[in-house]
């Protein structure tokens, strides 16, 4: 229910950026942004707005929901994102209800008090007291007890979200100053809450300023100009909702791709087509596929791979969990009073759709909506699969000729080394922990069933044959880098 909810705010969130931004140019003039981005550094020469600053995330937040235009501005003096909400009468109500949620939260400093990596992060409020619980998936793998940050904590749909959120986190040795405007603001109006924090808000921008230029040079996970790309490029694509069409790559459907080079696309046109043929496929009682539908796509499918295999049922067989799961995800298939049955759309999809079509709308699901995680015994490493557009980058720079999977794992940790403080395993270091769940989750549980990685083995070692990994024709024709 959760990771449902996560992503219809993601959607929700991507459709009022879009809707924010246009309306920002059109209602307050193109100037409008620079003139936020030097309001938004009050103590510095700061230089023209710069859309890849690692402050991105922070700012444009602040430029929707809490920025006043000049009273010599073009448009209404209010923020983008509440004038939006007071003219544009094609927003949806879900929408109206989360600009009114940003609207009246307000910035403020936040102390880490307890942290699930990959999970979530509880905070308190150091000028509010108020406590929170986040679901973040990518902030928690960087933040530890005691961190401290500048954002904005939201509430909606039941789930508290951090909105906005600074660069890196500040050190424990900040709080003293930040504790010292607490004590000021606390000391003029006798009581704080989210009402003196949001007309206060400039102040604390001031504080955030003084803070951040205090700061060395920015340390987060990511490295510096990695394989052509910056700090920044690489924190948007984290925290961006994913698409087949983002900064990095688009990806192009193409007659001259055979898409038949994906093995997951051939398996789950079997299963479509055999439940077109027979009219349903009766689950199991744990709602699972039917013993002889597995043992029917293992010898056509997997005999080759698991020959040590005799699966009796699906979760003999990884491959048919993932299946299954991503053919309900992406609503072709249903299961109803006991069986599987295909929906109107597997129906009308199944029927008029070519391979690309069919190809793409499995490759999305397979990113949004299947846990990479699932049934590995790894520790919880959910950046894997949310830095997706960055391992498809990767691929794409290095995977050109054949390349060992050690090899790949090492590049990816040198651009995320923080991933490594949730190794655990007591017989592995965690540079070989991180690399082997990275080669799992994404070379060979995703990128060979999408037909995006061939492989080979070479040589002998004691622990089994090298694994070497390239690039596909398919990968080379349907994903189009810009970058």
């Amino acid at each position: 229910m959760e990771e449902f909810k996560k992503e219809k705010i993601a959607q929700i969130k991507k459709s009022l950026i879009e809707k924010i931004l246009t309306h920002a140019v059109n209602t307050y003039g193109t100037a409008a942004i620079h003139s936020a981005w030097q309001d938004f550094h009050p103590l510095e020469e700061c230089g023209p707005f710069d859309p890849h600053s690692i402050e991105i995330p922070l700012f444009m937040p602040w430029f929707f929901y809490k920025w006043y235009p000049s009273e010599n501005s073009k448009g209404p003096r209010m923020p983008p994102a509440a004038s939006l909400l007071g003219s544009d009468a094609s927003l949806g109500q879900e929408e109206k209800m989360y600009l009114i949620s940003c609207l009246q939260n307000s910035f403020s400093f936040f102390e880490v008090d307890f942290v699930i990596p990959g999970k979530s992060i509880q905070f308190t409020d150091l000028f509010t007291d108020k406590k929170y619980e986040v679901i973040e998936y990518i902030a928690s793998q960087g933040l530890t007890k005691g961190s401290l940050i500048f954002g904005m904590i939201i509430a909606f749909n039941g789930i508290e979200i951090l909105e906005a959120m600074c660069p890196r986190p500040f050190s424990n040795k900040d709080k003293f100053k930040v504790l010292k405007v607490r004590k000021f603001i606390h000391d003029k109006h006798k009581v704080i809450d989210n009402k003196i924090l949001y007309y206060g808000v400039s102040e604390l921008l001031e504080l955030y300023n003084e803070l951040e230029g205090g700061q060395p040079e920015p340390s987060s996970f990511l490295d510096y100009d990695f394989l052509g790309l910056s700090p920044s490029d690489i924190h948007n694509l984290l925290y961006k909702p994913f698409s087949l069409d983002n900064e990095i790559f688009r990806f192009s459907i193409s007659d001259h791709c055979n898409y038949k080079e994906s093995p997951f696309l051939n398996q789950a046109i079997f299963i479509l087509k055999k439940m077109e043929e027979t009219g349903s496929l009766k689950a199991t009682q744990k709602g699972f596929f039917p013993r002889s539908l597995v043992q029917e796509m293992y010898k056509k499918f997997f005999m080759d791979q698991y020959s040590f295999l005799n699966p009796q049922k699906e979760d003999d067989l990884f491959e048919m969990t993932m299946l299954r799961t991503i053919l309900t995800s992406s609503r072709m298939i249903q299961k109803r009073n006991g069986k599987f049955l295909l929906t109107k759309k597997g129906e009308k999809i199944l029927k008029e759709s070519t391979d690309d079509v069919l190809y793409q709308e499995f490759l999305s699901t397979a990113i949004v909506g299947w846990n990479w995680a699932f049934g590995d015994l790894y520790p919880e490493m959910p950046l894997i699969q949310q830095s997706v557009i960055f391992n498809l980058y990767l691929l794409s720079k290095c995977a050109q000729d054949w390349i060992s999977e050690e090899e790949l794992g090492r590049i990816y940790i040198k651009a995320f080394p923080a991933i490594l403080r949730h190794a655990s395993s007591k017989y592995w270091a965690p540079e070989v922990e991180v690399a082997n769940c990275f080669s799992v989750r994404f070379l060979i549980r995703f990128c060979i069933p999408f037909g995006i990685l061939t492989t080979k083995e070479e040589g002998k070692r004691v622990l089994g044959e090298k694994q070497l990994f390239k690039v596909t024709a398919l990968f080379q024709k349907a994903f189009i880098f810009k970058v």
